[in-house]
């Protein structure tokens, strides 16, 4: 009987790219409201950013898929979170104090 070890990985790497790959063909599917979200919140040059986030979110949940460059491709697309993160759950202004950062969300 063989470890169960390299049968959790693919489980893994499937479930991981699942995310990023409906992610991506979502955005494609309702490009207009998610070009209406991004600028709600903001964001400028909106079909360049937004064509950026497919790719990233394709590519990367492919090759996630396939297990391609899997350290180079899991930096990338935590560095590509980071900002999706802040952006998208900080909507209000950011203050100081206490040597503390305040943001509000709404």
């Amino acid at each position: 009987m063989s470890p169960p070890q390299p049968y959790a990985a693919l489980a893994g790497r499937i479930l991981v790219s699942v995310i990023f790959l409906l992610s991506g063909v979502m955005k494609i599917m309702d490009w207009s409201g998610n070009a209406a979200y991004m600028e709600s919140h903001g964001m400028p040059a909106i079909p360049v950013l937004l064509t950026a986030a497919i790719v990233v979110e394709i590519l990367g949940g492919l090759a996630v898929l396939l297990g391609y460059q899997m350290r180079a491709v899991a930096l990338i697309l935590f560095l590509y979170l980071i900002p999706t993160t802040l952006s998208f759950t900080i909507s209000g202004p950011c203050t100081v104090q206490n040597s503390r950062i305040r943001c509000s969300t709404s």
